[in-house]
């Protein structure tokens, strides 16, 4: 199997999704990344078409890392991970795995401008 390594965005359109969750009165923008896991076999560009291979048997740890940016005078915020994208063949997902994520969701912290 092999893992989407594209930049994760909000659209999740050839890519992981991830949403931010403001609280009330909160928005923002994100820029997040997907970390290769040691070890792991990549193909393509790191953050722009790369795959990562997950032999038969085998099992992977990655590191997203977003970085949330208010655009209001503060306000709760948290990440949620919606669907990791994969495909069986070395190229970029065209499958999104969504089962058993709602435990993926950062704690709510404050932000200020």
């Amino acid at each position: 199997m092999y893992i989407d390594g594209t930049k994760p965005n909000l659209t999740g359109v050839g890519a992981t999704m991830l949403s931010i969750i403001p609280g009330a009165g909160g928005t923002g923008t994100q820029d997040a990344t997907i970390t290769s896991p040691t070890g792991a076999t990549m193909t393509g560009n790191i953050n722009a078409d790369s795959r990562f291979l997950v032999a038969q048997d085998t099992t992977q740890r990655f590191t997203i890392t977003s970085v949330v940016t208010p655009t209001v005078a503060g306000g709760l915020y948290s990440v949620a991970l919606n669907s990791i994208a994969y495909d069986t063949q070395d190229q970029s997902g065209t499958l999104h795995y969504t089962s058993n994520l709602s435990s993926y969701v950062t704690p709510s912290v404050n932000l200020n401008i």
